[in-house]
């Protein structure tokens, strides 16, 4: 089986094209010949070629290195998830930009009032809580701005969450949860 953006597909025509798109009119093939199979469970292949578009991976090596510069990815089981799902990496950086933005605009500095993490959230209370988290910390000094402008963390977290409802895919936005601390 294929895992492809979250799209698994099987084939067992030889020579049959995979493709999937990532972003706008950019497309990630791959070609497998030879596919033999037994059963579902049983997949064997006597030969197998990758083509992948260059451009695609240009695009995602940009966006994961953008997210690097202005996000905090703690640990290399996050760093691998994002790599291996590039709809979800791809869809972060709008996320990102439009926080940005709206956090500027409400006068809120990088780095002096928050910083903005991604990460793997895992609660073993609550079966089946395993999501990617986009979380924003607000620094003393960021708090301290909310507050003079009359708006609470609550506030914060319904406004991000309206950006990331107009931004994010719906496929993605069954993966991440949106965090104020």
């Amino acid at each position: 089986m294929i895992n492809l953006c979250g799209v698994n597909t099987i084939s067992q025509e030889p020579e049959q094209a995979i493709s999937t798109t990532i972003g706008t009119g950019m497309y990630l093939i791959i070609n497998i010949g030879g596919l033999s199979t037994t059963s579902l469970m049983n997949i064997s292949l006597t030969s197998k070629s990758f083509r992948i578009d260059s451009e695609v991976i240009t695009k995602l090596k940009e966006t994961f290195s953008f997210l690097t510069r202005f996000v905090s990815i703690s640990d290399l089981e996050t760093i691998a998830d994002l790599l291996s799902r590039p709809i979800i990496l791809y869809s972060l950086s709008p996320l990102v930009n439009k926080t940005y933005e709206f956090l500027e605009i409400i006068g809120l500095h990088r780095g002096e009032h928050f910083q903005c993490e991604v990460s793997r959230w895992i609660d073993y209370e609550v079966e089946g809580w395993n999501y990617l988290q986009f979380k924003v910390t607000l620094l003393g000094a960021g708090r301290n701005e909310l507050l003079e402008r009359g708006i609470d963390k609550f506030t914060l977290l319904k406004n991000l969450t309206m950006i990331a409802d107009q931004v994010l895919p719906y496929e993605v936005k069954q993966e991440i949860v949106i965090l104020v601390e």
